[in-house]
């Protein structure tokens, strides 16, 4: 789940920027919770990092 997480995120900074990405999006996209996002990755800038 976290390389599927990982790479939506990627794919949509690519798309629509940092800024633009919300965590809500990422999670959507990627069939998984904001728990497991956070929970692997902490924050939207360590996805980005």
């Amino acid at each position: 789940m976290k390389d599927k997480i990982l790479g939506v995120a990627m794919e949509l900074f690519i798309k629509n920027g940092y800024n633009a990405t919300t965590t809500g999006e990422i999670v959507k996209l990627s069939e998984s919770s904001k728990g497991n996002l956070y929970y692997h990755f902490n924050t939207k800038e360590n996805l980005f990092l």
